[in-house]
Formats: structure tokens, C-alpha cells, sequence
């Protein structure tokens, strides 16, 4: 993948040299799905978290070593084009939490994903996590992934708090808004993506990476998942 990736000035143009997707913004396409929604009282929940300097990731930074695998690599490139496109540790900005309240177990459980690995994110007004595909790099080290399966990867995105003015999500073509707290979605591997909080409040998301299982939502006809509590 080197190889490849060394003949081409950027990620993303070696990505469109693959025609895995159609590469147009004039496409009136579909390119994400609406896996449904949850319907819970986890407001109370998200303010008791705390967001420590640990749990900062600025997007744009790239690491210094280059790791080995086919993963990690696509990782260091994605971040590359960042920098190319403009994008700065003063506009590419998230906390991400690991150690997620005990409520939120339930929604992870009900995904029917295997091996799940959580983290919500808070996405401050004025920061923007530019054009990019997941690379899986990071799930695809832990559970020895090799690049040929990492379409048995997915992941979930909950939205979970209203949306308000200035919060997008772009999959695609799509631009996503006017959203519900509990709305979940996903997307194909290796399909292009954004999200962007150009407005006044703060924007939360739940993500839930892990391995397709034969009861994972997105396989089910039902679309309105009810917790507990």
C-alpha cells in the first residue's frame, strides 16, 4: 500500500484513483444509512462529565513515526491532508471521553456489535473535523484486523442532543441536520465524511466502533430502541 500511496500527492486522490465511490458533489446521492433511535433520559448523565486536557485530541496533528501497518498508515495520510487543505490545532479540536457513565452500557449492549469500543465526543463551536474516511486504525491494531477484513468493522454514530443551529454532520453527499438526541446513523467503509460545529452551543456524540453480529441494529427492521431507566 505504500507503493500506491507514495505515487499520488494526497490520500484523497489516491482514494478517488480506487473509484470505490463516485467522487462528485453534483450527485444527488445516498450515502449513509438511519440505523434508528434511542429513546432515554441520559441528559443528566452528560452533565456530570468532566473533560480533562488527557482527553483533548486535536485532529490535525500528525505523529512523528510512521507505524507499519496498512491502517496506521492511512491514518498519518488522512492527517496529512488535513494540514494540506489548512487545518490547524486551533480549529480541529475534540474531547473524547473513554470511561463513558455506567447508563450508556445499555445503548452499547443493544447495538449488537461485538467487541465494542465507546467514546462520546464533545465538539466545541469553531472547530471542524475535516474530510476523511475512518481508517479503523486504532480497533484494527487491538482485535489483529488485518486490512482484507476491515469491512466486518462498523460504526455508530448517536447523536445525543437536539440539533442546533451551526452542528453538521456530512456523509457523503448528505448533510445531516435538524437531528433528535437519540438518532443514530452509519456509513460504508471508506466513505468520505465531516463534522463541523460552526454554531453556539456544544455538539455531542456517542460512537460505537465493533465487529457486524447477526442481531446488530442496522440488520433489524425496528427502528425506535427504548432504555431503561
Amino acid at each position: 500500500m505504500q507503493n500506491q500511496l507514495g505515487s499520488f500527492s494526497s490520500l484523497l486522490e489516491w482514494k478517488e484513483s480506487l473509484r470505490d465511490w463516485h467522487y462528485d458533489p453534483s450527485v444527488n446521492s445516498t450515502d449513509y444509512f438511519y440505523v434508528g433511535q434511542f429513546v432515554g433520559n441520559w441528559q443528566e448523565e452528560l452533565e456530570k462529565i468532566i473533560f480533562h486536557e488527557d482527553d483533548l485530541e486535536i485532529m490535525s496533528r500528525v505523529p512523528s513515526v510512521l507505524a507499519d501497518s496498512d491502517t496506521s498508515n492511512l491514518f498519518v495520510k488522512t492527517r496529512e491532508d488535513f494540514v494540506r487543505w489548512g487545518y490547524h490545532e486551533g480549529n480541529t479540536t475534540l474531547y473524547a471521553k473513554k470511561n463513558i457513565p455506567s447508563y450508556f452500557n445499555q445503548i452499547v449492549e443493544r447495538t449488537g456489535l461485538q467487541n465494542p469500543v465507546v467514546k462520546i465526543y464533545k465538539q466545541e463551536p469553531g472547530n471542524t473535523l475535516p474530510w476523511h474516511f475512518d481508517t479503523f486504525s486504532e480497533y484494527a491494531h487491538r482485535y489483529n484486523i488485518e486490512q482484507t477484513e476491515i469491512r466486518k468493522i462498523k460504526r455508530y454514530l448517536m447523536f445525543l442532543k437536539d440539533w442546533h443551529w451551526g452542528h453538521i454532520l456530512q456523509i457523503g453527499n448528505n448533510v445531516l441536520h435538524q437531528w433528535r438526541a437519540g438518532d443514530t446513523v452509519m456509513w460504508p467503509y471508506g466513505m468520505y465524511h465531516l463534522a463541523c460545529n460552526g454554531g453556539i452551543t456544544s455538539k455531542w456524540t456517542l460512537q460505537i466502533t465493533g465487529i457486524e453480529g447477526e442481531n446488530s441494529l442496522h440488520n433489524a427492521g425496528k427502528r425506535v430502541f427504548t432504555l431503561d431507566g
